[in-house]
């Protein structure tokens, strides 16, 4: 949310940033709804949500393997802990599903919700489906995008991928308009050091 916010600013100004924000929390309602597999007639804009992930603007959860990772070691610690007992309980199985469940999505909700706000907008400005999920999903970092090393280096180095495009996308907003860009970041810079963040 905020490294979008601060991408689309750059990029398009505060007029369309603050559009931008009013169509977030329904963006974030839709995405999550369909992240918990809800019935696309129970909620807004599911036909426009379907034509933006069928367009390739939903993108890869970068947390998805850390959440499987997680569910292994919470089977893990609770037949541990129920070697003691002689039995497993089940409802410490089924409470780690429900919150590797939830963090699921959040996590979809959370990646998807400002790329689709973003649709939304472009696609109200005439752009093609495809056009509009291309400028959603490269707003902050698309997690689907790889270079030919970049499996090998993230066995190394933990969000190689995104750390790269990260630094990437920050260098080219400082090349689309200098001085939002320069403005925008020293007045972060400034609420974070005067909150002594």
């Amino acid at each position: 949310l905020g490294f979008g916010n601060f991408a689309y600013f750059v990029e398009n100004g505060a007029g369309k940033t603050l559009k931008l924000n009013r169509y977030f929390l329904s963006a974030m309602r839709t995405a999550a709804m369909d992240a918990m597999g809800a019935d696309p007639a129970t909620f807004a804009d599911s036909a426009l949500y379907e034509e933006f992930k069928l367009n390739g603007g939903q993108t890869g959860y970068i947390q998805m393997e850390s959440l499987r990772n997680l569910s292994k070691q919470m089977d893990k610690l609770i037949k541990e802990a129920s070697k003691d007992r002689g039995y497993i309980s089940q409802q410490a199985v089924n409470a780690k599903d429900i919150l590797i469940d939830t963090f699921d999505v959040l996590g979809k909700a959370s990646e998807n919700a400002m790329r689709f706000a973003i649709y939304k907008l472009e696609r109200e400005k005439g752009s093609t489906p495809r056009e509009a999920a291309i400028r959603a999903k490269e707003i902050t970092v698309n997690f689907n995008r790889q270079g030919k090393n970049t499996k090998g280096f993230s066995a190394v180095y933990a969000f190689f991928n995104p750390a790269v495009q990260g630094a990437y996308r920050y260098a080219k907003l400082a090349k689309t308009n200098p001085g939002r860009f320069i403005g925008t970041t020293a007045a972060l810079m400034a609420i974070k050091f005067g909150l002594g963040v």
